[in-house]
């Protein structure tokens, strides 16, 4: 329904790793007419092409990667990642890591891409994140 009293959108549903897909089309199925493209800051901004995605152990559907994640939903944190921009953390083991840090090595990789390459702030932002998760999952659950 169209008000021209309420220049507003209302989308209910969805989730937080699917809300770039579900605001692309949402916007491909607006009259043209009635909208003019996003500006932030004066600065014109298309909706994001395809999100590029990847695999990860344990889930069957590919995730976001995270140089995507990064460029156009402004991951910046590990957590932020595994949690709230994939649904790595609510779906695989002890938050990601996995039944006895099975996964640590790729969990260091994405840690390693959201740091741009700097070893020592990957490995301090996953010491954090393996720290979070023993205190938040290990500790109640009283996993070793």
């Amino acid at each position: 329904m169209v008000d021209p009293d309420r220049p507003w959108i209302s989308f209910y549903g969805g989730k937080l790793t699917n809300c770039m897909d579900a605001a692309a089309d949402i916007y491909a199925h607006l009259p043209r007419q009635r909208f003019a493209a996003p500006r932030i800051n004066g600065v014109h901004h298309e909706p994001p092409g395809a999100i590029e995605q990847m695999s990860f152990p344990g889930l069957n559907d590919p995730v976001p990667t995270v140089g995507w994640t990064v460029e156009h939903e402004f991951c910046h944190t590990l957590a932020d990642y595994l949690r709230r921009r994939t649904n790595i953390a609510q779906w695989v083991a002890r938050q990601g890591l996995g039944r006895g840090d099975e996964n640590i090595a790729q969990i260091r990789r994405i840690a390693l891409e959201l740091s741009q390459g700097d070893v020592q702030a990957a490995d301090r932002e996953l010491d954090r994140y393996r720290a979070l998760v023993r205190e938040n999952f290990d500790q109640v659950l009283g996993v070793a």
